[in-house]
């Protein structure tokens, strides 16, 4: 009965730090200030306090938000640093070299593309297509290695 009563104990303790540690992590002054020079240098016109944020469980805010009839999700480090910026894109708006590969997969298969804009100057698509692994190219349509 100890032992039930034990782990019962622990359970609920894990539970309870684990509830803790999820709640959203309010963005400081200086992480704010750092974001919002971001986001109006990239996406000029952006209604910066009409932005959804949230933190994420890997130490990131995310926000979304309109821009020019785009969903975005935009994502910082802690710091307030830029990290990356991701949206949903079609076949209509994708590069061409990327639709062409993807051309093998019936449409109906092909789950969502996402554009991915890193800090790097790096931009890439993240495909899912039903019952495959996830599958990534650069901008130029070729596959690159998903880490």
């Amino acid at each position: 009965m100890k032992s039930h009563t034990l782990l019962l104990s622990l359970l609920l303790n894990l539970g309870l730090i684990s509830t803790a540690w999820a709640q959203a992590t309010p963005i400081e002054e200086t992480q704010n200030n750092r974001m919002k020079s971001s986001i109006n240098a990239k996406y000029k016109g952006v209604d910066y306090d009409n932005i959804k944020w949230k933190s994420t469980a890997d130490g990131y805010y995310q926000g979304t938000f309109d821009y020019e009839g785009r969903d975005l999700t935009t994502q910082f480090d802690n710091n307030g640093q830029w990290v990356q910026t991701s949206e949903t894109v079609t076949m209509d708006n994708m590069p061409p070299a990327l639709k062409n590969n993807l051309s093998d997969y019936k449409t109906s298969s092909i789950k969502s593309v996402n554009k991915i804009e890193t800090a790097d100057n790096s931009t890439y698509y993240d495909v899912d297509v039903t019952g495959r692994e996830p599958m990534r190219f650069d901008k130029s349509g070729n596959p690159i290695k998903n880490d």
